[in-house]
């Protein structure tokens, strides 16, 4: 039965009859909390709805109005033979189609080429979550590890096959990927390690040998990158240190081939518990791939990070670990690459710290006041250290902002003018070339489409995208903890004047448009 469902719904002409039910049904509940919005929508000058097709539109429109009354329970559709079927259905041509590239690298393409169409580059990342390794026993577990890596090479190849086509040879391209750590080993050797870290800061701030204090879970040391490799049986096991040596050969492999290929990697934030080794390993990792080349070398290529790691404001450590890090870089030579976001996981995270029982205050900051504050120190702190090389071929850092916060987004403009890293023309925000490539602002694709629109006008089309989509991808079923996540946790689309009521709104003006000019 379910088999024949299945079948049945997969024909384009039985796709009539779900549709024309969701939109009676998005259409009543639109009638029903006002279709009408004081914020003015300028339509007329969003190149990004005006190349929607109508149906894309619609699909469009009723994710943003269901985002307001679903529940997981929509989403996880059980196992109910049949049901689940037609759930799936409906999801991949509603959440799935808004929020997702689609089911392979490949399938992304068309995505990322629209986007490349008005001046927005694409940041690709195979999104399956840490809980699918974690259903699985040991060896299928290894082999979902070798599949993670196999297709983070293939994601590479494919936004490498993309940036030449635009990017002159030899140069980084505007397409990125993204890779999570505990997608390329188990989970628990990371968390293992990381407990191994964090007790050997604790021991060596007793013997008063440890550096400034960071926060919880503080920030590494030149100490931990020399023992993170070394054979060391006293401190984790024989298959840990195996597994971790075979992670670091993963990733060198992975970077090599991105370094290729002109794609920039970004290693993803990860909770708490996963962040010391996460951090050491990719400290190892920058102090290889993003290294500056001698000042005696006049005829040396321009270099720009190729490795980013992100930096999470919710966490208290944040600012002092951002300016460790940034410490390191300038001693040892190389380009941080930062990643700055506010933080994914932070009622997890606060959670955990009751669970296990640990001592003192959260890591977490009380309120999102303090994480603001947070995000705006390091905002300051990064554009301060690019505008101090601004001229150079060998900068110290890079940034993405990672933000759907309009506000965020201004301060970094006006601070970039501020330092005289932007300027104001007719033609909208100029930026030079060695910047645009050093400062790069990013949103997740499907969410708060106004704000992506609004910032690829503000710059002057003249170079390298400086607004990025990050563009997950997977099987409908590897996606469904993301697009849970996106549809019914994340408050950047359910809530604030740009979230989904503002949208919906903007998309139904889209679509009244083009039926009056029918008239």
């Amino acid at each position: 039965m379910a088999a024949r469902l299945n079948r049945l719904f997969s024909r384009p002409q039985y796709l009539v009859a779900p549709a024309s039910v969701a939109v009676v049904f998005s259409a009543y509940a639109l009638n029903q909390n006002g279709a009408s919005s004081s914020k003015t929508v300028d339509i007329g000058a969003d190149p990004m709805l005006r190349s929607s097709s109508i149906g894309s539109l619609i699909g469009t429109w009723i994710v943003y109005k269901s985002c307001r009354f679903l529940r997981k329970s929509i989403v996880h559709t059980g196992s109910i033979p049949g049901l689940r079927e037609l759930s799936h259905l409906v999801i991949r041509h509603t959440f799935f189609k808004q929020f997702v590239g689609g089911d392979t690298a490949e399938d992304c393409i068309p995505v990322m080429r629209r986007l490349r169409d008005v001046n927005i580059g694409c940041m690709l990342t195979y999104s399956v979550e840490e809980e699918s390794a974690e259903q699985s026993d040991e060896h299928g577990t290894l082999d979902l590890i070798r599949a993670n890596v196999q297709e983070a090479i293939r994601s590479i190849q494919v936004a490498g096959e993309e940036n030449r086509k635009v990017t002159p040879a030899g140069q980084i391209g505007s397409t990125w990927v993204a890779v999570k750590l505990t997608g390329m080993t188990d989970p628990e050797i990371l968390r293992r390690a990381s407990d191994l870290i964090l007790q050997q800061r604790k021991e060596e701030s007793k013997k008063g040998s440890a550096q400034p204090s960071v926060p919880y879970p503080g920030s590494p040391t030149d100490l931990e990158l020399a023992r993170y490799m070394a054979q060391d049986q006293t401190s984790l096991s024989a298959s840990d240190l195996a597994r971790l040596r075979v992670l670091h050969a993963d990733m060198r492999h992975i970077l090599t081939v991105a370094r290729d290929e002109g794609v920039r990697i970004i290693i993803d934030s990860e909770q708490s518990w996963y962040q010391p080794a996460t951090d050491v390993m990719q400290m190892i990792l920058s102090n290889e791939f993003n290294k500056l080349p001698s000042p005696s070398d006049s005829n040396a290529p321009a270099v720009f990070p190729l490795l980013y790691g992100t930096f999470q404001c919710y966490l208290q450590r944040n600012i002092p670990h951002l300016r460790q890090s940034l410490q390191h870089a300038r001693e040892n030579g190389y380009c941080l690459g930062a990643k700055l976001v506010r933080g994914a996981y932070r009622e997890q995270e606060l959670q955990h710290w009751i669970n296990t029982g640990k001592e003192g205050i959260a890591p977490v900051w009380a309120n999102k006041a303090e994480t603001d504050a947070c995000y705006n120190e390091c905002l300051d702190i990064v554009v301060d250290e690019i505008a101090k090389d601004k001229d150079s071929t060998s900068p110290r850092v890079g940034l993405i902002l990672a933000t759907h916060n309009q506000k965020s987004a201004e301060r970094l403009i006006e601070k970039m003018k501020e330092n005289g890293l932007a300027r104001s023309t007719v033609n909208g925000v100029e930026v030079d070339a060695l910047v645009r490539k050093r400062i790069i602002i990013a949103q997740l694709y499907g969410m708060n489409d106004s704000m992506t629109s609004w910032l690829s006008h503000v710059f002057a089309p003249n170079g390298e995208p400086m607004v990025l989509n990050y563009v997950p991808y997977g099987a409908l079923a590897e996606v469904m903890p993301y697009l849970s996540r996106r549809a019914v946790e994340n408050k950047s689309v359910l809530g604030g004047e740009t979230g989904a009521k503002f949208e919906a709104t903007r998309v139904w003006g889209e679509m009244k448009r083009r039926m009056n000019s029918l008239g």
